[in-house]
């Protein structure tokens, strides 16, 4: 009936808790009857949607004369999803790599995770820029079908009425580090700003280009180093070095061609070690700069002259 109505979702979870049975009483023989009554083009069409776990109750039509037992741990409890975009993209299921290989899957994840309720064409158009309509949408719906048998727990799902795509995940809580970075650095303390950067673990999906990709790449960099200059600067002014300078090393790994940064590292090198020790790191600073750019900042020019440093 769910099937028929076009539910496929409902369809899914309803042949699960017939698995879930099949699971207590120790196999799918006596599903045998029920699903001859159906017919074998229903559950054809019922195996088309069907997860790879509803699949255990469709075996004794599609493979005749099969008892499928299924073990109790065939299936384990997932309690949430989090899809990882800060360094090495993964989707995790609790503690479980479920990470999809499909090129373009986690980047398509990824998107929607940001972009709910998107349009087909405005999902092509940022996940598969360099691809014709035609292929393109072919090679989406490819990956949305590989995910539900995959990755049952998570699907990409349409809404009927507004034809528009949103990831789907029932019951299961969906976390996303990008989001969680991006709300401890939302009017950051020390302590928030400690937590964004061991959540994060490089750049916003680093081995992609596309457009929408770079875009979010910077803004999340952009919002972490101006939230974290805040936070080490106001270190600066009330006289804790040693946190300025640690939290400070820290954001230039992240941005290093940060002149703020730059000079705070300085400035604060100077309060714990010395001007001797201040000069050295400027030292180190300026090479980086110059190597990447040239030049030396005005404001870290400028704090050379007033260390009096003749560096050649």
């Amino acid at each position: 009936l769910h099937l028929e109505s076009g539910d496929t979702t409902l369809a899914n979870h309803t042949l699960e808790r017939v698995s879930d049975v099949a699971n207590e009483v120790g196999g799918t023989a006596f599903l045998v009857s029920e699903l001859n009554l159906m017919g074998h083009e229903a559950v054809t069409k019922l195996s088309e949607v069907a997860s790879a776990y509803a699949m255990h109750s469709l075996a004794p039509t599609l493979e005749p004369g099969r008892l499928v037992s299924i073990p109790l741990d065939s299936r384990p409890l997932v309690r949430r999803l989090r899809v990882i975009t800060l360094g090495k993209p993964m989707l995790l299921a609790g503690d479980r790599n479920v990470t999809p290989r499909l090129n373009k899957s986690m980047e398509l994840i990824a998107y929607l995770v940001l972009h709910p309720q998107s349009s087909l064409e405005r999902i092509l158009d940022a996940v598969f820029p360099d691809s014709d309509a035609k292929a393109a949408a072919n090679y989406f719906h490819q990956i949305r079908h590989k995910l539900t048998r995959d990755v049952p727990e998570l699907r990409v799902a349409q809404d009927k009425q507004t034809k528009l795509y949103a990831i789907d995940t029932g019951t299961i809580p969906l976390e996303s580090d990008y989001e969680d970075v991006v709300k401890l650095l939302n009017h950051a303390t020390q302590t928030e700003l400690h937590l964004a950067l061991e959540i994060y673990r490089g750049a916003f999906m680093p081995h992609l280009d596309s457009e929408w990709v770079e875009e979010v790449r910077n803004n999340v960099e952009w919002l972490l180093v101006r939230s974290g200059l805040r936070v080490v600067q106001d270190l600066y002014d009330r006289g804790n070095f040693e946190d300025c300078r640690k939290l400070t090393e820290k954001l230039r790994k992240v941005a290093p061609l940060d002149a703020g940064l730059g000079e705070l590292l300085v400035r604060a090198t100077n309060e714990i070690d010395g001007l001797l020790a201040a000069k050295r790191t400027l030292n180190d600073v300026e090479k980086y700069f110059v190597g990447e750019v040239g030049e030396l900042p005005p404001g870290l020019e400028s704090l050379k002259r007033d260390f009096k440093l003749n560096i050649n």
